[in-house]
Order: C-alpha cells, then sequence, then structure tokens
C-alpha cells in the first residue's frame, strides 16, 4: 500500500490476515492516529469497507459494541473462529496479535 503518510484505518484493518487480530491501540498507532482509540472504536462498529471483527480489545476480548457489520447475526468470536482463531477462556491468543509496527512494515 504504500504510502505511509496517508494511511486510513480501513488501510491498517485490512493489513491484519485471516486467524489474527489486532488491539485498537495497536490500529490507531499504526495509522498515525494521537489517542485514537475512540476513532477507531467508532469505526469498527460502523465500518463495512474492511474486516473490523479482526480488532479487539488489548486483552484479546471483543468490546461490547463490536459486530461483524456484513453478516448480521454474526458474533465477533464466531467470525474469527471461523478464520481460525481459537478463543480461551473468552480472548484470542496472544500470540496471534498484530502490534502497530508489523501493521505500519504489512503497509
Amino acid at each position: 500500500m504504500g504510502n505511509h503518510g496517508s494511511m486510513t484505518i480501513c488501510d491498517v484493518v485490512n493489513a491484519i490476515r485471516p486467524g489474527e487480530w489486532s488491539s485498537y491501540e495497536a490500529v490507531a498507532q499504526a495509522a498515525g492516529l494521537v489517542n485514537g482509540q475512540r476513532g477507531v472504536a467508532s469505526h469498527v462498529r460502523d465500518a463495512t469497507c474492511c474486516p473490523t471483527w479482526r480488532v479487539l480489545g488489548k486483552d484479546g476480548r471483543p468490546k461490547e459494541q463490536a459486530r461483524v457489520v456484513s453478516e448480521p447475526g454474526v458474533s465477533v468470536e464466531a467470525k474469527l473462529e471461523s478464520e481460525g482463531l481459537v478463543f480461551v477462556g473468552g480472548r484470542a491468543p496472544s500470540d496471534r496479535a498484530v502490534g502497530a509496527g508489523e501493521l505500519r512494515a504489512r503497509l
């Protein structure tokens, strides 16, 4: 994707591959947003341009408002599990988390 100066939240979220997840904080940092977690949360709640279900709380749990916009009635957990992510105790495994640096490197 190349141009680091104009990365959008969707660009960053699109860099999270099936079977992976990232946190609101990491997405905001990768997009260059200062204190942008709220903006990411708002985007994740309503966007259809990217796989927003791959953005979780930093503890690996989906936020209460998280949903799969493109598939009403499908839970975030079910969607991620269909991509190969296994939740343990309600959390996605930390070894499948992608940080801001890795997300930036993929862009």
